[in-house]
């Protein structure tokens, strides 16, 4: 048996919009298993729009649907193509972690300073109501699961293609994190749709698989809710079940915000550090794979902003493997990152870095431990962050890595074939 997969980093500019399209060749009748890792970018979101309306005549046209939609977490530049996304397809799964209702108003609040459309907000206001409203079929909230334990189910074998496109009975469930998230949002719909298999609660051990060929493990930080003390201050008074009204309403979230601003201290020297550790990391395969073929592409690839280059082939020998990473601070609990995928880090051909290149998420241990030769940056060409980050260039380039750069110009296009 043999796949064909398409994999692209979309040229969205400061944001993150990746797709990929596994085929199975040869007699063998199933359905292309689409999935799609974050929908966002900023600001203003033409260039996001316009690739989406790309995929769609490129990939979805025929079958309109995606089986699988990863939200690493929910700023703005990873999530606010989701309404586009939501109406030219029809999205059978979306995967994110869970964020209580005092972090969702707090990403509100920062969000806010910078504006954002309405329906944004009330997707921070009930996320699994958002999404459920809009024809997703099933939700499922991811947490870390506590300590970390070593287990073989990275090495897990392939499946005879079967009409089951997405396969999550092997990631394991959270009791705790189901009960916490009862308590939290204290709202018996959310019962409800447990109870419907409407909203799946996960740890993020155990691994999902698409279409019987293809592995899907994610990654989640505990963080604590203590940092959050300070801005808790100021919802004393105002019941629990109300926090999720204040997320839609503006002038609650502009009365809040200077109490926000108060405590930011409580919040670390990066107010957006906290949220960004969220982030849901996504590592996928092809399973046990005996050849694999990996090409990558970018018609445009602009390197360190003063020069171009027209094209760029290179194939992969090593690993079959992508990780994609979010925002997420590679200097936070970086060992707990690097022990959940021990198993599968010589696997890895293509890495994203994280946060759009930024030097305070890099880690240089990271290219120790991971071997990946080929690194993918997505980040805007003019952006005002000054990402990527020259250090961290520097860093990859070192270490004798390859970097490719996802842009407004340029997207960056894998090519994969994998056989049994």
């Amino acid at each position: 048996m043999k796949a064909n997969a398409t994999f692209i980093f979309h040229n969205v500019g400061q944001g993150m919009f990746y797709t990929g399209d596994i085929r199975i060749d040869g007699n063998i009748r199933v359905n292309p298993f689409r999935f799609v890792y974050d929908c966002g970018a900023k600001p203003g979101v033409r260039n996001l729009r316009t690739a989406i309306e790309r995929y769609y005549q490129d990939f979805g046209k025929r079958t309109r649907r995606i089986n699988m939609l990863v939200l690493s977490h929910l700023h703005q530049d990873h999530v606010n193509g989701i309404d586009a996304l939501l109406k030219k397809f029809k999205v059978e799964r979306v995967i994110l972690p869970y964020l209580p209702p005092i972090e969702r108003l707090l990403m509100a609040i920062i969000e806010s300073r910078i504006g954002a459309s309405a329906w944004y907000y009330q997707f921070l206001q009930d996320p699994v109501q958002y999404l459920l409203n809009n024809g997703v079929e099933q939700v499922i909230l991811i947490g870390s699961g506590g300590e970390e334990e070593r287990t073989g189910d990275e090495d897990f074998p392939p499946e005879p293609p079967t009409g089951e496109d997405l396969v999550v009975r092997n990631l394991r469930d959270d009791p705790n994190l189901e009960e916490t998230l009862f308590q939290r949002e204290n709202d018996p719909e959310w019962r409800s749709f447990v109870q419907n298999k409407k909203l799946l609660v996960k740890s993020h051990y155990g691994y999902v698989t698409g279409i019987g060929i293809w592995g899907f493990r994610f990654f989640n930080y505990k963080v604590s809710c203590q940092e959050l003390s300070g801005f808790s201050q100021c919802l004393r008074n105002i019941p629990s079940s109300n926090i999720k009204q204040l997320i839609a309403d503006f002038h609650q979230r502009n009365r809040l915000r200077g109490c926000y601003e108060s405590h930011m201290r409580s919040l670390g020297t990066n107010k957006h550090q906290r949220l960004n550790n969220t982030s849901l990391v996504l590592f996928h395969a092809p399973l046990m794979s005996k050849e694999d073929d990996v090409l990558l592409s970018c018609p445009i690839q602009p390197y360190f902003k003063f020069r171009c280059r027209r094209r760029c082939f290179k194939a992969c020998y090593i690993g079959n493997g992508h990780i994609l990473t979010g925002d997420i601070n590679l200097n936070f609990q970086y060992q707990e990152f690097i022990q959940h995928f021990h198993r599968s880090i010589h696997r890895i051909c293509v890495s994203s870095v994280p946060h759009h290149g930024a030097k305070k998420n890099w880690n240089d241990q990271v290219l120790q431990a991971v071997h990946s030769p080929v690194w993918v940056i997505s980040a805007g060409l003019n952006n005002r962050y000054g990402h990527p980050s020259l250090r961290v260039l520097k860093s990859i380039i070192v270490h004798n890595r390859d970097i490719l750069w996802a842009n407004e110009i340029s997207p960056v296009i894998i090519k994969q074939r994998a056989s049994w």
